[in-house]
């Protein structure tokens, strides 16, 4: 057995304002046998220099330094060297409790799983807002404490969300698997994360929060995907290529199927507000993405209760032109749609109403809240709220 129990690998691009806050929540893990990689992905800041300067003082960093290539590139240039019998693969930006690998760890041994799922949640840069993220491992769909890929069904790219960073892994189940990022600029874990999920035989899921996901970053990946807004299409077809290959597609059909559509329309939904953006995606979805992927003729109860609305989405793109797809969301319905809402929401009756209803609905919220995270992690939750972003909506 390696003596490093967790490999951390951490690629970093131009990371310096938030380096040292992501470095001392890692290097403070209570796991203390692990090694943790960095890899500069060609910083222009000064990135490489904060992570020298760590490495001087903790001998379990190495720095790895490379040219501009990718947070793939070198996410796969780190595990390549991992010495560690587990691997947990970190943004830079974000912040992680202290004892998640410790309980990662135990919990890995315990169930002798070759994943390991905590949840996660967020924080606005700057203002330091919380931002619960509940959807982040949808326990409706979990099949067991320890279960398979395939036991989870239709929702098997449904039920977590396509990063790597809430999730510990197996090494020789990594290796053994052949498992790689796909390197784009963007989506590019997808394959990585839901490829395991799909040959994996021992997966188990945590009720603990130990991820904090920094948001709103003006210089993250997630916020300048528009400069390749089509780096979705490109993942879903890596991940279809590996389970084409592997032999196991049409068992994870339905599921791929649930992806692309739930996937596709996040994308646009998300970028749409970028005018180039919405006009190249809808013609590429219409024209191109769509019929490579076999999306659209499909009965609406062959998906997910919810991704039926991103499907029916999906043939409102498929069956009409851009300016008639336009026209009915401004024009013809959204438009006035909108004006009656606000009108609606201007009114006294309205915010009477809300402010009848608002202890009922922060009541149910909080009550979910505490069957999904647990008492203290929600009480938690609500102080930050309160002291760092109750002003703020």
């Amino acid at each position: 057995m390696s003596s490093v129990t967790v490999s951390v690998v951490m690629p970093v691009y131009n990371g310096e304002g938030c380096l040292r806050e992501c470095l001392d929540s890692v290097c403070a893990q209570t796991l203390r046998d692990i090694e943790i990689i960095c890899v500069d992905d060609g910083s222009t800041d000064g990135s490489l220099a904060i992570l020298d300067e760590y490495a001087s003082a903790d001998s379990r960093i190495k720095v790895i330094a490379q040219s501009n290539s990718g947070a793939a590139v070198a996410r796969n240039k780190g595990i390549d060297i991992a010495a560690g019998e587990y691997l947990s693969v970190l943004d830079s930006d974000d912040r992680f409790e202290p004892d998640m690998l410790e309980k990662m760890v135990a919990r890995a041994r315990k169930t002798d799983a070759q994943i390991v799922i905590c949840r996660c949640d967020g924080f606005e840069d700057g203002t330091e807002k919380p931002v619960p993220m509940m959807w982040s491992l949808q326990d409706e769909f979990v099949p067991g404490k320890v279960f398979s890929g395939s036991q989870v069904g239709d929702a098997l790219f449904f039920f977590v969300q396509g990063w790597a960073w809430d999730k510990l892994y197996l090494t020789s189940f990594v290796r053994e698997h052949h498992l790689e990022f796909q390197n784009l600029r963007s989506t590019n874990d997808m394959r990585f994360t839901f490829l395991s999920l799909a040959v994996a035989q021992r997966i188990t899921t945590m009720s603990d929060v130990f991820v904090h996901q920094r948001r709103g970053r003006s210089t993250s990946i997630s916020r300048t995907r528009q400069n390749n807004c089509d780096c979705f299409y490109y993942a879903l077809t890596g991940l279809r290529g590996e389970l084409e290959r592997r032999g196991i597609f049409e068992e994870t059909r339905k599921a791929f199927d649930n992806l692309c559509v739930h996937l596709s329309m996040w994308h646009f939904n998300t970028l749409a507000q970028d005018k180039h953006c919405f006009f190249y995606l809808y013609d590429k979805l219409r024209d191109e993405f769509f019929p490579s992927l076999d999306i659209g003729s499909q009965p609406e109860e062959y998906f997910l209760e919810g991704v039926r609305p991103a499907y029916r989405q999906c043939l409102e793109i498929i069956g009409k032109p851009v300016e008639d797809y336009l026209y009915e969301r401004t024009v013809g319905g959204a438009s006035s749609g909108s004006d009656e809402l606000a009108q609606i929401k201007a009114s006294s009756s309205y915010r009477i109403g809300r402010a009848m209803t608002c202890i009922p609905r922060a009541a149910k919220k909080g009550v979910r809240a505490v069957r999904t995270f647990g008492f203290g992690y929600t009480m938690k939750m609500a102080w930050r709220t309160l002291t760092r972003g109750g002003s703020r909506e």
